[in-house]
């Protein structure tokens, strides 16, 4: 009627406001993302082309192995301080948000003073390359402080303060590189592990100078904090565990087999899908908090954005992939400075194992946010057992493509296991 406001008139320009910011956060992480995973790339890049390939795999079993600490502490802390957030209010979340960094902290201690007694032992044996254990778990260490400032600030909806952190790792971490390159030094796994902490460390310290927390608590609430943690973490480490040796069989069985060149080409050829999965963690940063939130109020909701939101990450996937495909053979000299025979297989299966990721990635973040870390890790362990044993098998008839097969065929069984669990339970629900 005239005159009359519509009941329903408030609700458009909020829902507009929160379109505009959901537009605006997602923005922030594209860049935040481009930022700390397009400077990664570059390094990969710039290291692929100056390293020899035994050189280039130890950097990346190197970096495997810092990634393997980071979804340990991903699992058992920032995870379960992504979930649990929510629950709290006010002055709590803090809190809450300062004794998860002091777990992340004591983690870090714990790390570094095994890498050491490691490092230690090895020299004493005469093992090759020995110097790289502390390094990768220096790197480790300050990589998953980082970590944790960039999930407590999307937990904030303060996107610029992550972004802030990115830049300043990278920032440091290229003119480490840079400069050794300036001054014609030959770079080394060793020194590209270095950068990468002392770029880190640096933008954990700017980020908790400008939101300090709170780092002394009663060890009863930490206890306490930690075991509530634990009790979900504990699976969400089994499945991280699991996850990352099959994701990472195929470059792990290449340096077993056939050395550390073996692992190197393994990683030439995966870099060229790094560019897409720059999307992932970006969009994963600003879904997971709101999915979150969902879970008590709108779960059957939670269920269909999550579906959607992987339906559309395949299909640009394969999108992506058809287009690299297409311009490989213009592509590959440019970027590598030489042309390696084998490569363009290894890129095919590399584009494969990505859309099949992305669509298991979907329903384990979904998984996640229903606590159900038990019933995730249980199904990864089939699909671990068939990337891993296809890898081994296949790699006696096709070298290094059959060790990325193998990693295929373990990823499509554990998408399908993923998603016909959720549909039982949303049948069940």
């Amino acid at each position: 009627m005239a005159g009359h406001a519509s009941p329903l008139a408030p609700a458009v320009p909020a829902t507009a406001r929160q379109g505009r910011a959901l537009g605006r956060a997602l923005l922030l992480s594209l860049a935040n993302q481009g930022v700390a995973s397009g400077g990664n790339f570059a390094l990969n890049l710039y290291l692929a082309r100056a390293m020899a390939l035994e050189q280039f795999g130890l950097y990346g079993l190197c970096y495997g192995a810092c990634m393997l600490y980071i979804g340990v502490g991903n699992a058992v802390l920032l995870t379960q301080m992504t979930v649990a957030m929510p629950e709290r209010a006010g002055a709590a979340q803090a809190a809450f948000a300062g004794r998860v960094l002091c777990g992340v902290l004591l983690m870090g201690a714990a790390l570094l003073a095994l890498a050491l007694a490691a490092a230690l032992a090895l020299a004493a044996l005469r093992v090759p390359h020995w110097q790289l254990v502390p390094l990768s778990a220096l790197a480790a260490a300050a990589m998953l402080g980082a970590e944790f400032f960039v999930s407590h600030a999307y937990l904030r909806r303060r996107e610029r303060a992550a972004l802030l952190v990115n830049c300043l790792t990278i920032a440091t971490l290229g003119a480490g590189i840079g400069a050794q390159a300036l001054l014609g030094a030959a770079p080394g796994a060793g020194a590209a592990l270095l950068w990468y902490a002392l770029g880190a460390a640096l933008a954990s310290a700017a980020a908790y100078a400008s939101h300090p927390l709170a780092l002394r608590h009663a060890r009863a609430a930490l206890r306490d904090e930690w075991l509530a943690a634990w009790r979900h973490g504990r699976w969400a480490l089994g499945g991280v565990g699991v996850t990352w040796l099959q994701a990472q069989s195929a470059t792990y069985a290449l340096a077993l087999v056939l050395g550390p060149a073996g692992a190197g080409l393994a990683n030439v050829g995966r870099l060229f899908i790094s560019p897409f999965s720059f999307l992932l963690p970006a969009i994963n940063k600003v879904a997971l908090p709101r999915l979150a939130a969902l879970r008590a109020s709108a779960p059957r909701r939670m269920r269909q954005l999550a579906g959607r939101l992987t339906l559309a990450l395949v299909l640009l996937a394969l999108a992506y992939a058809a287009l690299l495909l297409l311009s490989l053979d213009r592509l590959a000299p440019l970027v590598l400075g030489q042309r390696l025979p084998q490569l363009a297989p290894m890129v095919t299966l590399w584009c494969l194992v990505l859309v099949a990721q992305l669509a298991r990635s979907g329903g384990a973040q979904l998984m996640q946010m229903q606590l159900r870390f038990r019933t995730l890790t249980l199904l990864n362990l089939p699909s671990a057992a068939v990337s891993i044993g296809a890898a081994l098998v296949l790699m006696h008839y096709f070298a290094h493509a059959g060790a990325v097969a193998g990693q295929l065929a373990g990823e499509l069984v554990f998408a399908i296991l993923i998603w016909k669990e959720i549909r039982h339970a949303g049948h069940a629900a």
